[in-house]
C-alpha cells in the first residue's frame, strides 16, 4: 500500500508528479552499458538556481530565501544538519558560506512533502555552491543496478578514485550505495545518449522508499494572516492528514502514528512529543473553528 503524501497546497506554483520507484543498486556487480537507452522519464531531483536574497538563522539553523534566475520565483529553504552543502567540485562546505548574494543550486526531491503556498518552504537535499574556476558538474537521484539515472540520461561508472562518502562525510564502500539516492560529482561525460561518466565522487543520501501519494489540502479556503503569520484551520487540516483532533479539558490535542501535538487557545507556546515550541501566533477560536499558524503543520509533517 503507498503511503500518503501530506501537502498543503495554497496554488499550484510549483508541480508535483510521482514517479515509479527503480530497483535498488546492485553494488557488487559491475554495470552493464547501456546502448542509446530512451528517456522516458522526469528528473525526480529540481535543482533551483538563484541567489540569495534574504538569510535568517532559525533554532533548526540557517533559512535561506533563495530568488530563482528569472527573478520571478522566491522559495525559503530551511538548511537543516542533514542537508549537504558543498561545491560542485565535491568539497564540502558549511552555512557559512551562505549569504545574501550568494549564487547557488538547490535540489530538493519534487515528490516528497512541502507546502504549496507562496513563497514555497521546501527541504532541500543538496546545496551546491558553484566554482566559477571549474567546469565539475552535479547529478541528484536515484541509480539502478546499472548505475543508470532514473531520468535515463546519465550513467556512472566508478573506479578506484572515485571518492565515497554518505551524508556526514564518513568514507562508505561501494555496496553502501545500495538502496540509497546518489549526490554524484563528475567532470568529462561523453556525447551520446545516455551520456556516461566516471564519477569523481558520489555521496550516498537518504535510502530510497516507495513513491507516495499526492494529498492536497486547499489552505486558501480557509486561511487568513495575522501580523504576517498564515493561521489556517486546524481540524480540516491535521484530519485530512490522518491526524485525530478533539478537546480535553480546554486542550486542543493532536495525535497520529509518530507525533502529537498539545496546544493551549490563547497561547504561543504548546507541545509537540513532549517538547515545548513556540508559534509565531497563539492559536485563536474564530465562528467555532481553531485557527493555528501553519508552522504548527509543518512541524507535524516532518
Amino acid at each position: 500500500m503507498k503511503k500518503m503524501m501530506k501537502v498543503i497546497a495554497a496554488s499550484a506554483l510549483i508541480s508535483g508528479a510521482t514517479v515509479a520507484s527503480l530497483s535498488t543498486v546492485a553494488a557488487e556487480e559491475t554495470p552493464e552499458v547501456i546502448e542509446g537507452e530512451e528517456v522516458t522519464q522526469v528528473e525526480r531531483y529540481q535543482p533551483v538556481i538563484g541567489k540569495v536574497v534574504e538569510t535568517e538563522t532559525t533554532e533548526e539553523g540557517l533559512t535561506i530565501t533563495v530568488e530563482n534566475e528569472e527573478n520571478s520565483l522566491i522559495t525559503i529553504f530551511p538548511l537543516t544538519d542533514d542537508v549537504v552543502i558543498g561545491s560542485n567540485t565535491g568539497e564540502r562546505l558549511d552555512t557559512d558560506s551562505i549569504e545574501e548574494g550568494t549564487e547557488l543550486y538547490v535540489f530538493y526531491d519534487r515528490t516528497k512533502p512541502m507546502l504549496m503556498i507562496y513563497p514555497a518552504v521546501i527541504y532541500p537535499e543538496v546545496v551546491i555552491i558553484p566554482d566559477e574556476e571549474s567546469v565539475d558538474q552535479v547529478k541528484v537521484g536515484r541509480f539502478d543496478e546499472n548505475y543508470l539515472s532514473e531520468d535515463k540520461k546519465l550513467q556512472v561508472f566508478i573506479n578506484e578514485e572515485t571518492v565515497l562518502e554518505n551524508k556526514a562525510g564518513e568514507a562508505i564502500e561501494e555496496a553502501d550505495l545500495a538502496g540509497r539516492e546518489w549526490a554524484v560529482f563528475y567532470d568529462i561525460e561523453t556525447k551520446r545518449l545516455p551520456a556516461q561518466t566516471t564519477a569523481t565522487k558520489i555521496i550516498a543520501l537518504d535510502p530510497i522508499e516507495e513513491d507516495e501519494e499526492l494529498v492536497w489540502y486547499p489552505i486558501e479556503e480557509d486561511s487568513y494572516a495575522e501580523n504576517g503569520t498564515t493561521m489556517i484551520a486546524l481540524r480540516a487540516a491535521a484530519e485530512s492528514f490522518g491526524y485525530e483532533v478533539k478537546w480535553e479539558r480546554g486542550t486542543v490535542k493532536i495525535s497520529g502514528a509518530d507525533k502529537s501535538a498539545a496546544l493551549t487557545i490563547g497561547e504561543a507556546a504548546y507541545q509537540l512529543n513532549g517538547e515545548t515550541v513556540e508559534l509565531a501566533q497563539a492559536p485563536v477560536v474564530k465562528e467555532g473553528k481553531t485557527y493555528v499558524p501553519q508552522a504548527l503543520l509543518e512541524e507535524l509533517m516532518k
